[in-house]
């Protein structure tokens, strides 16, 4: 039969003395408040995520927007240049036949 290990192995001897004198009860406490002042940094830290996430996602959006207009634009630039270069063209084209 193994013998099974006392919990109070591990602990430090500061902290095995505090318990024999009757401040487990405190120590109890002051884990809890630490959990759940680790547990509401975790909560925040994961907010900020979220926010900086929903953040990163609209200016993506909003790039791929300014590429597509920018590219329209561009489109529409062309096909004015094109238009005004046909109408160049007849008028040169009606000299020459004179």
């Amino acid at each position: 039969m193994r013998k099974r290990k006392s919990k109070r192995k591990g602990m430090r001897k500061s902290v095995r003395k505090s318990m024999r004198k009757g401040k487990r009860k405190s120590m109890k406490k002051n884990k809890r408040k630490n959990m759940r002042k680790s547990n509401r940094r975790s909560i925040r830290k994961s907010m900020r995520n979220k926010k900086s996430m929903r953040k990163r996602k609209r200016k993506s959006k909003r790039k791929g927007m300014k590429k597509r207009k920018s590219v329209r634009k561009c489109i529409r630039k062309n096909m004015r240049k094109r238009k005004s270069m046909r109408k160049h063209m007849r008028k040169s084209n009606r000299k020459s036949m004179r």
